[in-house]
């Protein structure tokens, strides 16, 4: 029997602080945490013994241990000392780890350290945290600032008032860069919180194995879990696997009753994830959620210097001249993924002739990699659209007035023109009638904020988008 052996530990270690446990500290805890939270979470807690200055103590599921070390592990110290035992920090570790660890926990002056259980195929998972996504290498400008900054105080643990957090962008936009760069922090700073990356894609492969019996679905649960911090990437690709969407839900209400956080990524804000169960989309709409948009020509243009400079590490000689930056920036798709694509064509280019490369060079190189020419519009062509849209003339829409039956298309004008055209801020405020470039920012995050708290008048701002596109003017 695995308890009989851990008690035989106990009392080699040293029976009178096995029996000072079982007696006066468990009735201890019993008087502080109420019959109910006693019998569920520290009822079945096991005292080891005394490891390296610790006192360890055995919890039958991860839940257990992880309620325990939140809740009451600070009471368990000082409730141990007052029983005689020598002091010590408490060490909370799952009985299977004791298991393989049992003889040499017994044996005096032992120095082990019990490991948590590994999934099978944790190994295999890719680790993007501990590669190339960090934020000292994520370019934050007005389009992902609020996302940015969010991302850094829950890696540093000051966003717990935030317990599940939504990231929404389009793709590429940087959204997968932040939900790692978070894990690599924790990583590095804070090493014994537990954090989880993980795909959407990789979940659901995964507990679709564990539900056909492949795994152990206790070594699943296990692995999502038990984690302090939960990362999920991509939650929309969940929508319409009712099974698997449950599951999630499941594991991100026990992360947060147990003090945790979730952080997850999509293509869409709370009101665009269509497809989810009912409870799911409540509990995403009730998520601290920010948006990233689609970065401006000044942010792209960041991007590709940044780029670049990454791939000086390893070829020094490498570099861009600015008209060169400037293309790249300006007629490129506004994602960083093709950006970064537009950068690596360029140094394939450069390692071949390994001379400087001129825009007229770069020009014919990425030719297959340009925004398609119908895509592209401009500002007059987006001003003309709008007022044909709400039935007044462009000299109207450009009037300078508060009234909401103008200065609301006008800001909805502005808004596209930042999404449309890879014009600068102050060239749209120019082009809008000479306001200040903060008014167009205003604008654009107004209209994205709009947007995201009513469907509505999302769609709306689509269609106008749409007329656009279609060259309805």
């Amino acid at each position: 029997m695995r308890h009989n052996r851990v008690f035989a530990a106990i009392e080699a270690v040293d029976p009178n602080i096995a029996t000072a446990f079982e007696g006066t500290v468990r009735k201890a805890l019993h008087q502080e945490f109420g019959a109910e939270e006693y019998s569920s979470w520290l009822k079945e807690l096991r005292l080891v013994g005394q490891l390296n200055g610790d006192w360890v103590f055995a919890a039958p599921r991860g839940v257990v241990r992880d309620w325990v070390e939140l809740r009451a592990a600070h009471r368990l110290e000082a409730l141990m000392a007052g029983a005689g035992a020598p002091e010590g920090h408490v060490r909370i570790v799952l009985e299977d780890d004791l298991r393989d660890t049992l003889n040499a926990l017994i044996q005096p002056g032992a120095n082990v350290t019990p490991l948590r259980p590994k999934f099978p195929a944790e190994a295999d998972q890719p680790e993007p945290a501990a590669g190339a996504f960090t934020f000292e290498n994520f370019c934050p400008g007005p389009s992902n600032r609020a996302a940015f900054n969010l991302a850094k105080a829950i890696a540093q643990g000051a966003a717990t008032a935030f317990p599940i957090v939504l990231i929404h962008g389009p793709p590429g936009v940087g959204k997968t860069h932040l939900l790692s760069a978070i894990a690599a922090e924790i990583a590095t700073r804070q090493p014994r919180r537990r954090v989880r990356y993980m795909m959407a894609p990789i979940f659901i492969q995964e507990f679709q194995d564990a539900l056909a019996k492949k795994r152990d679905m206790s070594a699943f649960k296990a692995m999502v879990r038990e984690n302090d911090i939960f990362l999920f990437d991509d939650v929309h690709r969940l929508a319409g696997k009712r099974v698997t969407e449950e599951e999630f839900l499941d594991t991100i209400a026990l992360i947060i009753s147990l003090g945790g956080q979730v952080v997850i990524s999509a293509d869409h804000g709370p009101q665009g994830l269509d497809g989810f169960d009912e409870r799911l989309r409540n509990t995403l709409r009730g998520a601290a959620d920010v948006a990233i948009q689609e970065p401006d020509f000044e942010l792209r243009r960041r991007i590709v210097e940044m780029r670049v400079k990454a791939h000086q590490a390893m070829h020094p000689d490498f570099t861009l001249a600015d008209p060169v930056l400037d293309l790249v920036a300006g007629r490129i798709a506004p994602s960083g993924r093709e950006l970064d694509g537009a950068v690596q064509q360029l140094l394939l280019c450069w390692l071949d002739k390994q001379d400087e490369i001129t825009p007229a060079q770069a020009t014919t190189w990425l030719q297959h990699k340009f925004a398609a020419p119908q895509a592209r519009v401009s500002v007059e062509q987006i001003i003309k659209a709008v007022a044909s849209f709400y039935q007044m003339t462009g000299p109207e829409l450009l009037q300078k007035t508060r009234q909401q039956a103008i200065a609301r298309p006008r800001q909805i004008a502005m808004h596209l023109a930042t999404k449309m055209t890879t014009r600068s801020l102050p060239y749209i405020a120019k082009r809008f009638g000479g306001y200040d470039h903060t008014t167009v920012l205003y604008a654009r995050d107004r209209i994205a904020d709009m947007g995201r708290k009513d469907p509505s008048f999302a769609a709306e701002v689509d269609a106008v988008a749409k007329a656009v596109r279609d060259g309805l003017v």
